[in-house]
């Protein structure tokens, strides 16, 4: 099976599987059954062609994505971070943390590769950017089933396939933490599960 050919494919499932795809009264449409009744005939025969159900929700279209094993190396990091940083967290909260980085690497302040971004200052003790990457421990996933879902978001991610929750954020944290000082220099983005997600400010 194959997962759907562009962008614009994904886009489109997101919208007929979440119901919300409308077509004025004015549009000249009138021909076609009520909105919600012909997104519910797209979808249908989009399922018939590719001979499966369309996901209905992030986490299924994730699941349900045909995501290439064998990435290169910058893909491998985007995994280990997300797997480290958010396994267990839902499939949005995994999807920013990869956005952050590659919002990183998009700064000339930080690497320009996601593997210098990830590991950066990785030969000081917890004082990394990504705590995993400096504490010491082996950084082999353990766990094959958040794995997978890593991997497979991480390279949605850096496709552009996955909706995009938290803009230029370039700064999280666990909400465990309390509110860490160098938030204030911030602007909260979004809350996604377990994480609070941070831009700067704007300068006027």
């Amino acid at each position: 099976m194959k997962f759907f050919d562009s962008i614009w494919h994904v886009a489109v499932a997101f919208v007929l599987c979440a119901g919300i795809m409308t077509i004025p009264a004015s549009a000249g449409l009138q021909q076609h059954p009520a909105p919600r009744s012909w997104a519910q005939h797209r979808m249908a025969s989009l399922e018939a062609s590719i001979g499966a159900p369309l996901p209905t929700s992030l986490h299924d279209l994730i699941e349900f994505a045909n995501v290439p094993q064998a990435g290169d190396n910058q893909q491998y990091c985007l995994a280990q971070a997300v797997y480290f940083e958010a396994r267990g967290e839902p499939a949005e909260g995994q999807a920013a943390v990869a956005r952050v980085i590659l919002n990183r690497v998009g700064d000339e302040r930080y690497p320009s590769t996601i593997c210098g971004v990830v590991f950066q200052n990785q030969k000081s003790l917890n004082r990394c950017q990504f705590h995993f990457a400096c504490d010491g421990l082996p950084d082999r996933p353990h766990d094959p089933a958040a794995w997978d879902t890593a991997n497979r978001i991480a390279y949605m991610v850096r496709e552009n396939w996955l909706p995009d929750p938290i803009g230029d954020s370039k700064y999280f944290h666990s909400v465990a933490v309390g509110k860490p000082d160098w938030t204030r220099k911030m602007v909260q983005t979004a809350r996604l599960g377990g994480h609070l997600f941070y831009a700067e400010k704007r300068k006027d």
